[in-house]
């Protein structure tokens, strides 16, 4: 993968070098929820080769970032979260200028000045962290062996449970988002009601139905199959699951 190149004008103030400040484990334990929306309210993902104290020139803005599958999405680019060897900060706030959210060499985010903007760089390279954590292997077969057991508890249950009000003012949000075509921000409000009530089947299968409607064929297909396991005997069965044979013949191409 190859990011677009920018071009930075770096000003220099004495004793003002950009100072590389290192990220370990999160300061603050993020649930997966939170983790999610500080990467979602980040409105301004523009890029810059390499950090500078004040400012880029012809910076380069993405539309589109999400997380997904273990990877930050950024427009056409993926960047596995678990290559995220480089993550840190670079602090050049003590000096008047611009702190860098730094995911790997050469690709850097300006996140704002001085002090301000060193939190904001910390707060979303904690989000990260706790996204990475989450995508490795051992966390993945955990999350499944999890979901298993939250469908059988589910399909055993008599009666069913339904979501709660915390949900439901979620359900509204993501209407409310659909209906003015904030699609993006409708897939990040699922992602949290399915944190909360993570046996909704109807959640997971409307989900499914707008990461197709996105493009990512990949998650359709796991909400999908989350969707089935939840209820195997639903009368839409058959459609769904040719719903999935239709999106892994999409994904391959």
């Amino acid at each position: 993968m190859s990011f677009p190149r920018v071009l930075l004008v770096t000003l220099t103030l004495s004793g003002c070098a950009a100072t590389p400040v290192p990220v370990g484990q999160p300061v603050a334990t993020l649930g997966l929820a939170e983790a999610r929306h500080v990467i979602d309210e980040k409105k301004n993902w523009t890029y810059c080769y390499q950090p500078s104290g004040f400012s880029c020139l012809h910076p380069y803005t993405f539309s589109s970032v999400r997380v997904r599958g273990g990877a930050l999405q950024l427009d056409n680019y993926s960047l596995p979260l678990a290559g995220l060897a480089g993550l840190g900060i670079v602090d050049a706030g003590h000096g008047g200028g611009t702190a860098y959210l730094t995911l790997q060499e050469g690709i850097n985010f300006p996140m704002g000045s001085g002090e301000a903007g060193t939190r904001a760089a910390q707060r979303l390279a904690d989000a990260l962290l706790a996204l990475k954590a989450a995508s490795s292997d051992e966390a993945v077969a955990a999350t499944e062996a999890r979901f298993e057991e939250t469908a059988a508890h589910y399909r055993a249950a008599d009666p069913k449970p339904v979501p709660d009000e915390s949900v439901r003012r979620l359900e509204v949000q993501i209407e409310d988002a659909v209906r003015e075509k904030r699609f993006e921000q409708a897939a990040a409000l699922y992602d949290n009601a399915l944190e909360l009530a993570p046996w909704w089947p109807q959640g997971r299968f409307n989900h499914a139905l707008l990461l197709e409607a996105l493009g990512n064929y990949e998650f359709a297909i796991e909400e999908m199959q989350r969707y089935l396991m939840l209820v195997p005997e639903a009368p839409n069965a058959r459609a769904s699951q040719d719903k999935i044979y239709s999106w892994q013949g999409r994904s391959r191409r």
